[in-house]
């Protein structure tokens, strides 16, 4: 996971394993091709095809069918792609956030299963990410590395309860929270296993509700979405999803104002291009005779 203040979470980086390319004689001619995801593994299957670049474009399905096929083999270590949870920390005095609190963005590392995330939607191509910039800047991770292993960042959604609890006790009961004035004194409420607060000028609970945008155009992102959506859930808390594509989160997270409070979390994701001299990550077949290469569509 990586943090950018205390409102950006990072859930998984990933990274592919080094396989040598096991044809011996450079193929003279190179063909292009461009296909859906869904030929891919007809393509490979049938000696249509040797190289497919970017995997990682790839549903998840089919990646993993790829990754059991004989003969398929991933080769060239590199990042290709990181993916986070983006929180909207407004403090709004109308509509209680709890993501406006540092406390609890922060427990919401402890809150991610990185390693359910890793094997079931990538297919175990993918390695827990904790903090930014991570092995992007080596220097700066060795500056941040001791307060990383002091956090001992790891799947706990009871510790995440627990915590939780004691935050709001805190919020509900004290006039100044965190140096800022706090509205929601005694407003906030645990009733039959669910969290609700009173809206100022109002006696009527209502839930507390996190809109989630999740991607839809990314089956990664949306996987990612409905795991962390069950977690919140499970802790008592009402979820709204918003299912989006590009076009749509450009305009909801990065072009409103966040005091709107159209969102508060987003499945983020960010394409890492490697430095020269740095290969990028390739699906490989071992058919022999002419190379062909297929484009990510």
């Amino acid at each position: 996971m990586f943090i950018l203040t205390a409102a950006v979470l990072i859930t998984a980086l990933l990274m592919v394993s080094l396989i040598v390319n096991a044809q011996q004689t450079m193929p003279s001619t190179v063909n292009l091709y461009e296909v859906t995801p869904t030929e891919a593994v007809q393509y490979f299957t049938s000696g249509r095809i040797d190289i497919y670049l970017n995997p990682f474009a790839l549903p998840p399905n089919i990646l993993s069918q790829l990754s059991t096929t004989p003969g398929i083999q991933m080769v060239s270590p590199a990042v290709t792609s990181a993916y986070d949870l983006l929180f909207n920390p407004y403090p709004s005095n109308t509509t209680f956030n709890p993501f406006a609190y540092w406390q609890f963005r922060f427990l919401m590392n402890y809150l991610v299963d990185r390693h359910a995330i890793i094997t079931q939607v990538f297919s175990g191509y993918a390695t827990p990410m904790y903090d930014w910039p991570g092995p992007f800047a080596i220097d700066s991770q060795l500056l941040i590395q001791p307060m990383i292993v002091q956090a001992n960042i790891h799947y706990n959604p009871t510790y995440v309860n627990q915590s939780i609890f004691a935050l709001f006790q805190a919020i509900n009961t004290t006039a100044n929270f965190d140096g800022m004035y706090n509205p929601w004194v005694g407003r906030i409420l645990y009733i039959n296993h669910q969290w609700y607060y009173i809206p100022p000028n109002s006696t009527t609970p209502q839930p507390v509700t996190i809109i989630f945008f999740i991607r839809k155009d990314d089956p990664f992102r949306y996987a990612i979405g409905q795991f962390f959506m069950s977690e919140l859930q499970s802790l008592g808390f009402t979820v709204k999803p918003i299912y989006g594509d590009l076009s749509e989160a450009l305009t909801m997270v990065y072009g409103s104002n966040p005091a709107q409070m159209e969102w508060q979390i987003y499945t983020e994701a960010w394409t890492i291009y490697p430095e020269p001299g740095i290969p990028m990550p390739v699906l490989h077949s071992a058919h022999h005779g002419l190379a062909t290469c297929l484009a990510g569509a």
